[in-house]
């Protein structure tokens, strides 16, 4: 092949390298890391569903520029069932967690099908803030940096959110205090009272911890108090961080549906279990199918018992930590089907009395615990009275 033929075609090569690197630098890929001044970041909050696991709504983040045709959502919440080990991993608190990045049509699927209120927040920042933001984001996509271990009350969806704005937005001024001043099991209280089951799962399984108060900023692992907080924080010489609020879902005719409480709850049923065995107390009744009826107590508190030992013990959940629980619903009152001590009634009869006691000092419970035990005391009463 001649000289000048060979120079051409280098010349041809080196100028198509030259307008993929042009065409790249302008797509909106290659300006990933680069916002216009037309982009804006909001927050996006989607209300609670019907579900057990969308009991408590979900937070995302929104990126667009319209320059760069960019849209996208940045999802903190996902993860997988498909993980090797899943049910082990969840339960112990060693399930991975990821940022994820989808399509707004894609995230909104889900809440349009399970008729949801979703919100959109968008942030008052200059162009410097809104880049700082958006490549926080990026960076927490990389493969590296994405995964993380969900905590329920400290790492989730809206503390990831919560603090990536703290970290790369200067000069956050939340209000100074809440306008409710709330625990953390009240706070989960806000959420539950449509779902009365739920909410005596949930305290049966959190511990000490959530009696304790929460911050402004700890709130904040609720969506919806995200939302509210965000709505009154200030930026800089006292400029709204939120400049809009827009509905991007309308379902409030659904929310307000939600928002009936069911008639039959744990409180209603215990009391009404509790009122049989006053009965039985004062009838003292003996027969086959009441001892059976005791041990499968016995049984289901027990084996309670030891689920809150795991919980506390066995995982990696900080809101399950030291749980007194435990004192009423112990492991111990096993052995009353098994062995017939006195001892061993008294000393279970002991630990049901502090359990009260301490309820009032440490770690409250449920409406629904206390006539469990004054059931389990009249059990062993009668137990002992029959010895």
């Amino acid at each position: 092949m001649h000289l000048p033929i060979i120079n051409t075609l280098i010349r041809i090569r080196n100028l198509f390298i030259i307008f993929v690197l042009i065409c790249s630098l302008f797509s909106p890929t290659g300006l990933k890391a680069q916002l216009s001044n037309e982009a804006t970041i909001s927050i996006i909050t989607c209300r609670a569903g019907d579900d057990i696991y969308n009991t408590f709504g979900h937070s995302a983040i929104r990126v667009k520029d319209p320059n760069t045709r960019l849209d996208v959502i940045y999802n903190y919440g996902m993860f997988s069932f498909k993980e090797e080990g899943f049910t082990s991993k969840f339960l112990r608190g060693k399930l991975k967690y990821w940022i994820g990045k989808s399509t707004l049509e894609s995230f909104m699927r889900g809440y349009v099908y399970e008729k949801r209120t979703v919100l959109e927040q968008t942030l008052n920042l200059d162009n410097e803030q809104k880049n700082s933001f958006y490549k926080a984001l990026e960076e927490n996509y990389k493969p590296e940096n994405r995964y993380y271990l969900y905590d329920f009350f400290f790492d989730n969806c809206s503390t990831r959110i919560r603090d990536i704005l703290a970290n790369h937005i200067s000069d956050l001024e939340y209000p100074d205090s809440p306008e409710l001043q709330l625990s953390f099991r009240e706070l989960l209280d806000q959420h539950t009272y449509r779902s009365p089951w739920t909410d005596f799962g949930m305290d049966l399984l959190v511990g000490t911890i959530s009696d304790r108060m929460a911050t402004v900023e700890e709130q904040m692992y609720l969506p919806e108090f995200l939302f509210n907080h965000l709505s009154k924080t200030k930026i800089g010489q006292g400029k709204d961080l939120v400049a809009s609020i827009s509905v991007i879902l309308d379902f409030e005719a659904v929310e307000q549906q939600r928002d009936n409480t069911p008639y039959f709850t744990p409180l209603l049923f215990f009391i009404i279990l509790l009122f049989i065995e006053v009965v039985i107390y004062l009838y003292n009744p003996r027969s086959t199918w009441l001892k059976l009826y005791d041990n499968i107590w016995y049984l289901l508190i027990g084996l309670g018992g030891l689920v809150l030992t795991f919980m506390w013990f066995g995982t990696d959940h900080i809101s399950t930590k030291s749980n007194l629980n435990l004192i009423w619903m112990n492991p111990l009152i096993l052995l009353a089907m098994y062995m017939k001590s006195r001892k061993i009634w008294a000393f279970i009869l002991i630990l049901l009395a502090l359990s009260v006691l301490q309820s009032a000092f440490f770690q409250s419970y449920h409406g629904a615990v206390y006539p469990i035990i004054i059931i389990l005391i009249l059990k062993l009463l009668r137990q002992i009275k029959n010895e």
